[in-house]
């Protein structure tokens, strides 16, 4: 069963995902095809009621996906959600300062240029867009364990970095299961990945335990 931090982080990143899509797809283009036609008028109106109900969605949204990534990454050591949560929370800054002059522009009503500026909103949001939709595939992959760097992420006893998900359970395909007759190993669970076929044959030497004669 999949973590439920895990889940709640691909579901929220969906959640935003599809927010900026809309963003991108509906209100951008929107945005364009009016200032298109040189109709500032209309901008200067719309902007300034459009904007801050996005603004009082997308922002919450931004910092509880990307808290839910980072919490994700804490509960299971994955290196994927501590990337989509930088990546994710970064949209705010990258709103504040690269959108932040159109938007103050935009937001004044007797703005001049606001066709022309408006475009360049439209182009300048589109990254966000982009870096909502990766991080909700990743948040995806990561559900698999399909996205993750070697070396940085620990299985689910947190003892053997390297190997994330479940612990292996099956036999060593190096050592026949006839050659274990040390009663400590019979019927034990292979659960080590690192542990190697000299480790187990050094239990196969040690003394095995005594039987006790019956009554």
């Amino acid at each position: 069963m999949l973590p439920k931090a895990e889940l709640a982080a691909a579901g929220f990143s969906g959640l935003l995902a599809g927010s900026f899509s809309f963003a991108s797809f509906v209100d951008s283009r929107t945005l364009w095809i009016i200032a298109k036609k040189g109709d500032g008028e209309a901008l200067r109106k719309f902007f300034p009621v459009w904007w801050p109900a996005g603004r009082d969605w997308m922002l919450p949204l931004v910092l509880v996906t990307s808290s839910l990534h980072g919490f994700a990454y804490y509960s299971t050591k994955k290196a994927s959600w501590l990337y989509t949560a930088l990546a994710t929370f970064l949209i705010a800054p990258y709103t504040g300062l690269i959108l932040g002059e159109d938007i103050k522009s935009l937001m004044n009503e007797n703005c001049e240029g606001a066709c022309e500026i408006a475009k360049s909103f439209v182009i300048r949001h589109q990254p966000r867009f982009v870096v909502a939709g990766v991080a909700f595939v990743a948040a995806l992959l990561a559900l698999e364990g399909s996205f993750e760097v070697p070396g940085q992420t620990l299985d689910s006893s947190g003892d053997h970095p390297g190997l994330a998900g479940t612990p292996d359970h099956s036999w060593p395909p190096d050592l026949p299961k006839h050659h274990v007759t040390n009663a400590a190993w019979v019927g034990a669970s292979y659960d080590c990945p690192t542990a190697s076929l000299q480790e187990l044959c050094a239990h196969e030497t040690a003394a095995p335990a005594q039987p006790q004669a019956c009554d």
